[in-house]
């Protein structure tokens, strides 16, 4: 009988220990690979069907640019650092202990601040009525510090996590995505982005489509960790 009752035993335990769920083996903390210092290093924009010739990519890319949408916030010049900080404090409601709804994040750009930010509409407040960067008004001096500027505060910007799988057609033009990806709002709403981490920890991607003539574009912006 001593066999039988180990295995009984055994058996029990296994049935009554919660299982890790995907979250959990994936994001012990989410967002925590976000957490840091990065600078973009590419920018990459494709056709959908895959089929524009190079001057017709430059062209809805300018497009791009200049249209006051919120997600040209993501278009940050080639160079450019920012830092992305977590205070650890979910947002929202949830399972006591495996809040799953959202995460405080803040975001800042590093000095020096590129020029080239002006190009696109939605940075438009940091530049004068010429589209030359300008950080001498009384708002913008409120907002730096410590070698930055603050974009949006650590209470005031909100992660959220997306555990739907990967588009085969993302993982095609960028293999080492993982298979999650993260929405950040900044500003309560007005900055809006779409990040996916990279397998190893030291890239992410601002990801974001666009329509240009009745196309379908897919743009990305990849940045690397610096620290």
């Amino acid at each position: 009988m001593k066999y039988p009752a180990l295995f009984c035993i055994a058996f029990m335990l296994c049935i009554c220990t919660p299982k890790e769920s995907f979250a959990d083996k994936e994001l012990h903390y989410p967002g925590q690979e976000l957490n840091g210092t990065w600078q973009v290093v590419k920018h990459e924009l494709h056709s959908v069907k895959g089929t524009d010739s190079p001057e017709e990519m430059e062209k809805s890319w300018k497009s791009f640019l200049s249209d006051d949408m919120f997600t040209s916030a993501m278009v940050l010049p080639i160079g450019q650092k920012i830092a992305f900080e977590m205070s650890g404090e979910n947002i929202g409601y949830g399972i006591p202990g495996h809040y799953r709804d959202g995460m405080a994040i803040g975001m800042k750009l590093l000095f020096p601040i590129s020029p080239e930010i002006c190009k696109a509409s939605r940075w438009d407040y940091l530049c004068n009525k010429n589209g030359n960067l300008d950080l001498n008004d009384k708002y913008a001096r409120e907002k730096i510090k410590d070698g930055a500027y603050t974009v949006t505060d650590v209470d005031s910007g909100l992660l959220n996590y997306n555990f739907i799988r990967t588009d085969p057609f993302l993982k095609k033009l960028w293999p080492n995505i993982k298979k999650y990806s993260y929405s950040l709002s900044m500003n309560d709403g007005s900055f809006l982005f779409s990040v996916y981490p990279m397998k190893g920890d030291n890239e992410i991607l601002f990801l974001g489509y666009y329509f240009y003539n009745k196309e379908k574009y897919l743009f990305g912006i990849l940045l690397k960790r610096v620290k």
